[in-house]
């Protein structure tokens, strides 16, 4: 038969799982992992993005895909958007509307980064003022669009 002091080393040995299995699910319920990485990812490639978007007004960036001309794929070494490393340019070209895609699904689901034109609002740009659309600005002329 283990004695009292046993018992309490092998009760307190048990704990120690239980408690790192409920801190692990408190953090994957609380912490907004999201968010971290939508800053995370906005603020370091924020100066890239803003490069191209100058490319762009400067006309160094045109369309140059055949099936859409508000889309312009950008060269392999500029890693600013994702689902192809492909923009959005809308309006007029010297002061266009940019967007900078963090997710690209099939059909119309997709998220990224706006650049809105000074004088501009983000509801302007394409299916943006859709019901159900996520807009959140980021600062100055920068918005979160999510669509689904």
């Amino acid at each position: 038969m283990p004695s009292d002091i046993e018992m309490k080393v092998a009760l307190r040995s048990r704990r120690w799982p239980l408690a790192a299995s409920l801190g692990a699910l408190s953090i994957a319920a609380f912490v907004p992992f999201t968010q971290i990485w939508l800053y995370a990812n906005f603020y370091l490639k924020k100066n890239a993005r803003e490069q191209v978007i100058e490319r762009v007004k400067s006309g160094e960036y045109g369309p140059n895909m055949a099936q859409n001309a508000g889309v312009i794929a950008l060269p392999a070494d500029n890693n600013v958007s994702s689902g192809g490393n492909v923009i959005v340019v809308q309006g007029n070209r010297s002061n266009p509307y940019v967007f900078f895609f963090t997710f690209h699904g099939i059909l119309d689901n997709y998220s990224g980064f706006l650049w809105v034109p000074t004088g501009g609002k983000p509801q302007e740009f394409q299916d943006a003022d859709e019901i159900g659309t996520e807009v959140e600005h980021f600062g100055g002329n920068w918005y979160f669009i999510g669509h689904s």
